[in-house]
């Protein structure tokens, strides 16, 4: 797992991975390497993870 990514909110998978993508322009995302889920794009990378550690009910 990456370091600071929490394990996919789907299949609990550890195998993460932030990555880079261009959809008019540079956007990044984490990945399970499992269930092939993908978190929301963020133009900068911290947010990319922030919005995968983010958890439905909890308190920021």
């Amino acid at each position: 797992m990456s370091e600071g990514l929490k394990p996919c909110p789907f299949c609990g998978a550890t195998n993460n991975h932030l990555q880079l993508r261009y959809i008019g322009g540079e956007v990044f995302f984490v990945a399970c390497n499992e269930c092939i889920t993908e978190g929301p794009a963020r133009k900068i990378q911290s947010e990319a993870i922030t919005a995968w550690n983010t958890r439905a009910g909890e308190k920021a």
